[in-house]
C-alpha cells in the first residue's frame, strides 16, 4: 500500500473513532445520534454539567429548588416525558438555541429580561414541549427582543403538540418591530404547526417605538407565521393586551397576529378570549387573526371579547373582525359566533364586522351568529364586497346586512345535517351535536 493511501486510511479511521466517542462533533458529516444515544441526565448536578452543543435526554423529573439557571445552546434535548421545575432564568430562556427539543415540560419557571421559558433564541423544531405556571418578562431592545414566546422566540421548522397554560408573558417598553405569541413569537421555515394549545395565559405587550400593523404582531399562539401548515390548534381563555399608543400600530389575534403568504390554516379555534388593543396609528384585531394571508378552512371563533380603545387620527383606522380583521386570502367553511366586538362608537375610522371588515380573498360557506357589535361603522358579516359566496347571518341579527346574506335560524344552526350542508363542514374535523353550535374537540 502506498504511503498516500495509508495516510488517507489512517485519517478515516481517526474520524470514525472520533465520531464513536464524541458524536456531537460529527454533525459536520451529516450524522446525528438517535435519542437512545443522547447523554442521560437524571439529577440537578448532571443538568448543570451539560456542555454546549451536546445531545442530552432526561431520565427523571428535576426540581431545580429555586436555583438560577444560565442559558445554554444544545444540538438536541429530549425530555423523555419528564419535567424541569422551579428555577429562575436571567436572559434568553432555558436554551439559547437548539436544533431539536422534544418531550419536556417546564413548570414554575421565572424568566427575567428574557424571551422565552424553553428557547429564547432559535429552535429548528419542537415537539411535545409544554410550559405551565411560568412567567416571562421582556423589556428593552436588542437582537432577540422582537421574537418572544412562552415556549420559543423563533422556530424555524415544525412545531407539534406544544402547550402553554396558566402562565404570563409580559413585554414592556419594546422598541420597533416585535413578534409575540403564547407558543412562539415567530414561526417560519415551513413544515407543520399542529396540535398547539394555549390556555389561560396572559399576554401584555407595549411598544414605545415606531411600529405599524405589519411589524408589531401579537397572537395567542403565534405573533407571526410566514410559512407552513397550521392545523388542530386552540387558543382558549386568554387575556391579550397590546399597546402601541406612543407612536405605532398593531395587529393582534386569538391565534396569530399575522399569517403571511405560503401558510394554510385548518381545524383551529379561538374560544373565550379577551383581546384589547390601543394604538396611535392603525389597529387590526380579530378572533382568529389580525391580518391573514392564509388559506383557511374549517375554523371558528366563539365567545371572544375584542375591544379597540384608541383615539385615532383621521389618517388611521381600526378594523375589528369576529373572525379576522383583514382576510387577505380565501376563507371557507368557517364561522364566528357569540363574540363581543367593540370599537369607538363616536369615530368613523372604526370598522366592526361579525366576520371580517376587510376582504381581499373569497369568503365561501361561512357564517355568523349572535355577535354583539359596537363601532363607528358596523355590519353583521362584512362590508360591501363581491367576494362573498354562500355565506349566512342569523335570523336574530340586529345590525347591518349590506351584502343581503341569507339568514339561518337556530333550527338550521343546531341541525347537524343542515349546518353541514350549508357550510360544507368536514365531518372528520367537527363535532356535530343536535341543539348546539358545531365545535372542534381538543385534548
Amino acid at each position: 500500500m502506498s504511503r498516500v493511501k495509508k495516510g488517507v486510511l489512517c485519517c478515516l479511521v481517526a474520524v470514525m473513532a472520533a465520531c464513536a466517542g464524541l458524536f456531537s462533533s460529527c454533525a459536520l458529516f451529516g450524522w446525528e445520534p438517535s435519542v437512545e444515544d443522547y447523554t442521560p441526565v437524571g439529577t440537578r448536578e448532571e443538568l448543570f454539567a451539560m456542555e454546549e452543543d451536546g445531545y442530552y435526554r432526561l431520565t427523571a423529573d428535576i426540581d431545580m429548588g429555586g436555583q438560577t439557571w444560565t442559558p445554554i445552546s444544545l444540538k438536541g434535548f429530549d425530555g423523555g416525558g419528564h419535567t424541569i421545575s422551579d428555577c429562575q432564568i436571567i436572559g434568553a430562556g432555558f436554551f439559547v438555541d437548539i436544533d431539536t427539543l422534544s418531550n419536556v415540560a417546564f413548570d414554575s419557571v421565572t424568566v427575567l429580561n428574557g424571551y422565552s421559558v424553553a428557547v429564547g433564541g432559535r429552535a429548528e423544531q419542537m415537539e411535545g414541549v409544554s410550559v405551565k405556571n411560568s412567567t416571562v418578562t421582556a423589556a428593552g431592545s436588542d437582537e432577540l427582543i422582537n421574537k418572544i414566546g412562552l415556549i420559543a422566540g423563533f422556530v424555524k421548522g415544525e412545531i407539534k403538540n406544544c402547550t402553554a397554560e396558566d402562565s404570563r408573558l409580559i413585554c414592556s417598553s419594546l422598541d420597533d418591530s416585535a413578534y409575540i405569541g403564547g407558543i412562539a413569537g415567530w414561526s417560519s421555515g415551513g413544515g407543520e404547526k399542529t396540535g398547539c394549545i394555549a390556555r389561560n395565559i396572559d399576554i401584555y405587550a407595549a411598544n414605545t417605538g415606531y411600529s405599524d400593523t405589519d411589524d408589531f404582531l401579537v397572537g395567542g399562539l403565534f405573533g407571526k407565521v410566514d410559512n407552513g401548515e397550521i392545523s388542530d390548534c386552540l387558543a382558549s381563555g386568554l387575556t391579550i393586551e397590546a399597546d402601541a399608543t406612543k407612536s405605532g400600530g398593531v395587529s393582534v389575534g386569538g391565534i396569530a397576529g399575522y399569517f403571511d403568504d405560503y401558510t394554510s390554516l385548518s381545524g383551529c379555534a379561538s374560544v373565550g378570549n379577551t383581546i384589547a388593543a390601543s394604538a396611535k396609528n392603525s389597529v387590526r384585531m380579530g378572533g382568529v387573526a389580525g391580518i391573514s394571508y392564509a388559506e383557511t378552512t374549517d375554523c371558528y371563533a366563539s365567545g371572544n371579547t375584542l375591544e379597540c380603545t384608541s383615539s385615532l387620527s383621521s389618517s388611521s383606522s381600526c378594523y375589528i373582525g369576529g373572525f379576522v380583521a383583514s382576510a387577505m386570502n380565501n376563507v371557507k367553511s368557517s364561522f364566528a359566533v357569540n363574540n363581543t366586538l367593540r370599537g369607538n362608537v363616536s369615530e368613523d375610522e372604526y370598522y366592526v364586522a361579525g366576520f371580517t371588515p376587510n376582504i381581499h380573498g373569497a369568503i365561501q360557506n361561512c357564517a355568523v351568529a349572535e355577535n354583539e357589535l359596537a363601532g363607528g361603522n358596523s355590519d353583521e358579516f362584512a362590508f360591501v364586497s363581491n367576494m362573498i359566496f354562500n355565506c349566512y347571518i342569523t335570523d336574530t341579527a340586529k345590525g347591518g346586512n349590506c351584502n343581503g346574506l341569507e339568514e339561518l335560524s337556530s333550527q338550521d344552526w343546531f341541525s347537524p345535517d343542515e349546518i353541514t350542508q350549508k357550510l360544507l363542514l368536514d365531518e372528520t374535523v367537527w363535532t356535530l351535536n343536535a341543539g348546539g353550535f358545531p365545535e372542534i374537540v381538543f385534548e
